[in-house]
């Protein structure tokens, strides 16, 4: 069975799971947000006011991915900010989205 994604919801732990099976698409779209991510948090120079909303925003469309295309909103995006522990948060959007935690290769 996949790993499930825990969130602290109204001070009770839930788990969720993810609706179905992590295809194809959906590493495609993951990976190219992880990327888009990982090429501006690296920026040596820090992020200018541009780049720090293209971050923002890209943030943003981990999130949604996460809750709507992966989770089917078993949870929302406020939820899912507050459900994750937050000196892991950027780890788990990117797990998330790269399917890190599934079986490789697997299609049911």
């Amino acid at each position: 069975m996949a790993k499930a994604l825990v969130l602290n919801i109204n001070g009770e732990e839930k788990k969720f799971y993810k609706a179905g099976s992590f295809t194809g698409k959906q590493a495609r779209k993951g990976t190219r947000l992880s990327m888009r991510m990982s090429a501006l948090s690296t920026n040596p120079e820090g992020l200018d006011i541009e780049q720090a909303e293209k971050f923002e925003e890209t943030l943003d469309q981990i999130e949604k991915m996460v809750v709507e295309d992966l989770y089917d909103n078993q949870f929302t995006v406020d939820e899912l900010q507050e459900g994750v522990d937050g000196d892991k948060y950027f780890e788990t959007l990117i797990t998330e989205v790269s399917g890190a935690n599934e079986e490789t290769g697997k299609k049911k």
